[in-house]
């Protein structure tokens, strides 16, 4: 079992905190102090005197996301991918209405917050360019791909939708067709004008 360090005897410096990696300070307190550390280990005071030092509280859902060796990060750099993941989490999942639940929320969510904390993580933990210029990529494909998605759908509605009937709801209206393909009736008329 790893032995808890009092405040007094948790002293890190500055430029440690800023340069190394979550292990190596958690080694480097080791080699400095008779007690082991590991940062999950921590009690609230040591939390409390990291907080001081660095300016910020660390989250250990951050560190049991980040798994064993922490990412590979520094401890400001899981201070600030706490922050991030903080303001993901509130943007997704704070109801901006009385019917919202925020439970619901959290389920809702749970993917696309996911997504949004693996971007954080390697915008700190990769080079990251290389992180930007494959979002954008992915995100070209995804638009060429919607693009296609589109052009094919009106293609469809202009075959199909041969009913000028608003009362029709099969198909072969522009209503039906809209209802079938989850889009609004108005792009369907608007893509069926001759």
């Amino acid at each position: 079992m790893t032995a808890r360090l009092s405040i007094s005897e948790l002293t890190v410096a500055d430029d440690l905190l800023e340069t190394r990696s979550a292990t190596e300070m958690a080694a480097w307190v080791a080699d400095h102090r008779s007690a082991p550390l590991d940062l999950a280990d921590l009690s609230d005071g040591q939390w409390a005197y990291l907080a001081r030092e660095t300016g910020k509280a660390l989250s250990l859902d951050v560190l049991d996301w980040l798994g064993e060796d922490y990412g590979g990060l520094t401890v400001r750099q899981i201070q600030r991918l706490a922050d991030e993941f903080a303001a993901i989490y509130e943007q997704y999942c704070t109801p901006q209405h009385e019917d919202q639940d925020r439970t619901e929320l959290e389920q809702d969510t749970e993917d696309i917050r996911e997504d949004l904390y693996i971007v954080a993580y390697r915008l700190m933990a990769e080079n990251p360019s290389e992180v930007v210029a494959e979002l954008g990529k992915n995100f070209n494909r995804s638009r060429a791909a919607a693009d296609r998605d589109r052009i094919l759908l009106r293609a469809a509605a202009r075959q199909m939708v041969t009913d000028p009937d608003p009362s029709n709801f099969g198909i072969t209206s522009a209503r039906g067709f809209a209802r079938t393909a989850n889009v609004s009736r108005t792009s369907v008329i608007g893509w069926t004008k001759k």
